[in-house]
């Protein structure tokens, strides 16, 4: 008949978002079974997954900074999906190898919070506010064990 199915799809993927709207109807074709009319896609390159935990390390690297300058002895760390000065950005963020890594080996010790926040590493973290990660400083030296602090809510973050 003449009845619309109204169709929304909304895809929250490891790296971007996607949205799609439309309607699904019976043809008036003897072609076609259906006519499905298409209003138009969108999504978000910096709104997903992997991004979201990327924004968290570079949260949580933000919030270090003076310590990382100091205790670390320049430690860098790259920017998160936009770019927003902060004061003394300039010091700790760099398109260095060193950076690279850092983000990536923060990213991947605080994955349990956004991926399984009930596991006994999410709430250690968590509950400590605060993680230790393996660290290249800007000469290409490794700081074992280095503690960053996690001064905000992480779980009102993720919520």
């Amino acid at each position: 008949g003449e009845e619309e199915n109204y169709y929304a799809v909304f895809d929250f993927g490891g790296g971007t978002t996607d949205f799609d709207f439309g309607f699904l109807r019976e043809s008036s074709s003897d072609r076609y079974d259906y006519l499905l009319v298409h209003f138009g896609e969108n999504g978000d390159r910096t709104l997903g997954g992997e991004n979201l935990l990327k924004l968290l390390a570079f949260e949580i690297f933000k919030a270090n900074q003076d310590k990382l300058i100091v205790e670390g002895g320049k430690i860098p760390f790259t920017w998160a999906a936009d770019k927003e000065n902060f004061a003394g950005s300039e010091a700790v963020i760099k398109n260095s190898q060193e950076a690279h890594a850092n983000m990536h080996i923060l990213t991947e010790k605080i994955r349990p919070i956004w991926e399984n926040p009930d596991s006994n590493d999410a709430k250690d973290i968590l509950s400590k506010k605060s993680v230790d990660v393996n660290l290249f400083r800007d000469d290409g030296q490794i700081i074992k064990n280095f503690s960053l602090k996690i001064d905000f809510d992480m779980q009102k973050v993720l919520a």
